[in-house]
């Protein structure tokens, strides 16, 4: 089987995961039950592969007042998405899926709860078209990384996920 066809055929796997959970994606967790102590704290989704990366993600997001869930795959994402984030950092390359298909599963289902929640792409390296091209695709900003605390604080406090 060729490279090409594996990738079409992982593309379509995960584009048959965002379709399956689709009806949960419809509607927020609803409250009850056992409370969190977090539930005040703004919920920010981190997708990182690389490990160093995110923990640094998770230690500024955490010093900076954030309940942060990090996901190592767009498989997990999807799987996280069935909670309401605030923010979602998401890393250019990911190894599982296409950064354009991710995008296109959370901004493209209208009863989405995170289909308005503000993305911040991430990468170590991108050109203006490539930031152009992703930001059409509906990202809201694009940081090159490393990202430092002082730039979380102020794409937080843009976004008011802090004050």
């Amino acid at each position: 089987m060729s490279i090409l066809r594996l990738r079409i055929n992982l593309v379509e796997k995960i584009k048959d995961i965002g379709n399956n959970l689709s009806p949960i994606l419809k509607k927020p967790l609803e409250g009850g039950g056992i409370k969190n102590v977090n539930q005040s704290l703004a919920r920010v989704l981190s997708i990182e592969d690389n490990q160093i990366c995110q923990k640094i993600n998770q230690n500024h997001l955490q010093n900076l007042g954030c309940y942060v869930d990090c996901v190592y795959s767009a498989r997990a994402a999807l799987e996280k998405l069935v909670l309401s984030y605030k923010m979602i950092f998401l890393n250019l390359n990911l190894p599982d899926c296409s950064t354009e298909v991710l995008i296109h599963l959370i901004r493209s289902d209208e009863k989405n709860v995170n289909q308005t929640v503000p993305i911040i792409l991430t990468s170590s390296w991108l050109t203006n078209v490539l930031k152009g091209h992703y930001l059409a695709l509906g990202v809201n900003e694009v940081y090159i990384k490393p990202i430092k605390e002082k730039d979380f604080e102020e794409i937080l406090k843009n976004y008011s996920v802090i004050n």
